[in-house]
């Protein structure tokens, strides 16, 4: 099982990396839909779940799950 390494916590938090992987493009190209449920598995400092979270709106629901190693 992948754990998360806090250490790695600059790398994914980047200001640089929206422009190389857009959420919102990932988001449209998995077919997520205002409204649903969606777990995060593995989201590590949030990269993806706070704009999974905008683009679920208000009747939509997003888990962000990560396992941190001590």
């Amino acid at each position: 099982m992948y754990k998360f390494d806090p250490r790695k916590r600059d790398f994914l938090d980047d200001p640089r990396r929206p422009f190389f992987e857009n959420p919102d493009a990932i988001l449209s190209e998995a077919g997520v839909k205002p409204g649903q449920v969606v777990a995060d598995i593995g989201c590590g400092t949030g990269f993806l779940t706070i704009p999974l979270a905008r683009h679920l709106g208000e009747k939509g629901k997003v888990n962000g799950l990560v396992a941190v190693t001590k």
